[in-house]
């Protein structure tokens, strides 16, 4: 019997300075070199990996896993709207938040000459957005989600017949 368990976890913060402005222009926010030295972008990152594995007998094997992972991605951007009159400074902040998990079960068999294996999967994993915006012109938010969850049933089977021929036969049932 085997057990495993892994954890990660981290954040970090990266800048994104933007285009290069055209030639001769200084914008307010940045520089001769970049539109705004306000962008960055934000991560956060932690994962869950378990593993269970389990030999009853030498030709038998049998494995549970189960996983979790989220992800926060965070964009940020200050810029001037020139089109208005008077000027706007604007800040937009874009957030994308990703979750994922799933269980999954096996079992093989194997002998000399066959093999068969059977499994059930169970993912789940959805994804959420946010844009949202400050200033005098600045637009309601916009937002979305979406989410699935998936089970699958699944087998194979297969076996060596006269040492030359191995057919193999396998089937998914997938339910979204």
């Amino acid at each position: 019997r085997h057990v495993h368990l892994s954890a990660r976890s981290f954040s970090d913060s990266i800048g994104s300075p933007g285009p290069v402005p055209p030639p001769g222009e200084f914008p307010a926010l940045g520089n001769d070199r970049v539109t705004s030295l306000y962008d960055h972008q934000k991560d956060k990152n932690a994962s869950f990996d378990a593993h269970y594995d389990w030999r009853p007998s030498p030709s038998v094997d049998i494995r549970f896993d189960a996983f979790s992972d989220r992800k926060t991605l965070i964009y940020v951007s200050k810029f001037e709207e020139f089109w208005n009159d008077p000027v706007d400074t604007v800040r937009t902040v874009t957030t994308y938040r990703k979750r994922s998990s799933g269980l999954t079960g096996r079992v093989q068999k194997n002998s000399h000459s066959t093999s068969y294996s059977a499994g059930i999967d169970w993912l789940y994993g959805s994804l959420d957005y946010r844009n949202e915006q400050s200033g005098a012109f600045a637009v309601s938010p916009d937002m979305w989600d979406g989410r699935q969850r998936q089970l699958d049933i699944w087998s194979a089977f297969s076996t060596g017949i006269g040492g030359k021929f191995r057919p193999d036969l396998s089937g998914r049932l997938g339910l979204v």
